[in-house]
């Protein structure tokens, strides 16, 4: 059997690079996530879509998690598995959700456009229930944001196990954090197929080209919105970051009201498109609206 062991979680772009030796294995696999100490969406749904990854392919796993799990239940982490894994150490002395759950979207294992919608409404439900500037800014933009990630999901991916999302909120203040992950095409290789983009060999052009308007892999003036404007989208409400991670490239965006800047690194690479959005409630200076 083989083993893969997960990083620290305190940080989750690091945390992803714990998965490079995963896509190579070819035995039945033992994965020690004994530091999943948060409920990081982003984390969680890597963790989930790449147990299915494996399960899809005949691999027989063995899941060693925290013995403290109250924030797995919450995010509904464990319901987001493939049947037939091994869960080890996992602690059920707390059914149901705590009360003052800052779960925003548990962990979903989608693959319709139902499922998309289904899911949409459960994060505005969930958020007006928190209320505060959490459900200001989602009644208002954020959930157009959640929507844009996961119809590319859905429409874009052609990933053999469907795709995950997630979605957490820090405190009152934010920031919220939203995660769609998918192990299919990859936006590199998708915007590839098309003879007009055929020259972007390398990822993190392909990456950076993705962020621009009108760009898709589908030739129709209807498409190349998705990740502008989950951006755009983010932008009107909030300060924040949206990273996509795909093929051999991660490109994040840092964005406030008037600004923004985007940095790409080459990583290792692995299957589909990882995508991640946190935004930040904007500071307030006397009362006012920081307009930075």
């Amino acid at each position: 059997m083989g083993t893969v062991s997960l990083l620290s979680d305190r940080n989750p772009l690091e945390f992803l690079s714990s998965f490079d030796s995963l896509w190579a294995l070819d035995d039945d696999v033992r994965v020690y996530a004994t530091q999943l100490t948060s409920a990081d969406p982003l984390v969680l749904c890597a963790v989930s879509a790449s147990c299915h990854w494996l399960a899809d392919k005949g691999k027989a796993i063995e899941l060693v998690v925290p013995s403290a799990c109250r924030h797995l239940e919450d995010m509904q982490f464990f319901e987001s598995l493939p049947q037939g894994i091994n869960v080890v150490n996992r602690d059920t002395a707390y059914p149901g959700q705590a009360p003052d759950s800052k779960v925003l979207l548990p962990i979903r294992h989608l693959s319709t456009a139902d499922d998309v919608n289904h899911a949409v409404e459960d994060f505005r439900v969930n958020a007006a229930s928190y209320g505060g500037w959490v459900g200001g800014a989602v009644n208002s933009r954020l959930w157009i944001s959640l929507s844009e990630l996961l119809n590319n999901a859905q429409e874009h991916s052609f990933s053999p196990v469907g795709f995950f999302a997630g979605a957490w909120v820090d405190d009152e203040s934010g920031p919220i954090r939203l995660a769609v992950v998918d192990l299919g095409l990859g936006v590199p290789k998708h915007l590839r197929r098309r003879t007009k983009y055929a020259h972007l060999t390398d990822d993190e052009a392909a990456l950076r080209e993705a962020m621009k308007e009108g760009v898709s892999g589908i030739d129709s003036k209807e498409r190349g919105m998705g990740f502008v404007h989950v951006k755009k989208d983010a932008q009107v409400v909030s300060s924040g970051r949206l990273l996509i991670r795909a093929g051999k490239a991660q490109l994040e965006t840092r964005f406030s009201r008037r600004h923004e800047s985007r940095h790409s690194i080459a990583v290792n690479e692995f299957p589909g498109t990882w995508a991640y959005l946190a935004a930040s409630r904007p500071r307030r200076i006397d009362g006012r609206r920081s307009r930075r």
